[in-house]
């Protein structure tokens, strides 16, 4: 069954990418009939993931869905310590989800780290230089510890 939404592919084009790589066709196919579902949260070592994706799930009771992979995320949530601005060799590894899906950039700890705001600062930076066509993404300074603490307390 086709989509009456979906847009054909020109034929001039299949056949340029047929002769070029014939791959890419699958590839696209692939991508333009899968359904996004899901978070999918990766990041740096030690940024304090496994505490943001606990936080995740415990929220006001909603079902949060995790995605496997980039491909069947329909958000991406990048962790990453407010210690040091993120390299630009993570911010490349990321390429393929800041090109192809909404992407939230976490910075977290930063309520041991004075100098967050600079950070922050600078991980904007660097995503726009190294990632001129990102789809949607947005920053968000966060202390997951402060969070877990907080709702620890009541």
């Amino acid at each position: 069954m086709t989509d009456p939404n979906r847009i054909a592919l020109p034929d001039d084009l299949k056949g340029v990418l047929r002769r070029r790589n014939s791959e890419s066709l699958v590839r696209i196919d692939r991508a333009r009939s899968s359904r996004p579902a899901g978070i999918h949260v990766t990041g740096t070592a030690a940024s304090g993931k496994t505490e943001i994706c606990h936080l995740l799930t415990r929220r006001d009771g909603a079902e949060i869905g995790f995605a496997d992979s980039v491909e069947e995320a329909a958000v991406v949530v990048i962790v990453v310590d407010a210690s040091a601005p993120v390299g630009r060799a993570d911010v490349e590894r990321w390429r393929p989800a800041f090109e192809s899906t909404p992407v939230v950039l976490v910075v977290n700890k930063i309520d041991v780290h004075r100098r967050w705001r600079e950070v922050v600062d600078a991980d904007i930076e660097i995503v726009a230089e190294r990632v001129p066509r990102a789809v949607e993404h947005s920053v968000h300074p966060v202390s997951a510890r402060l969070a877990r603490a907080g709702r620890e307390s009541g």
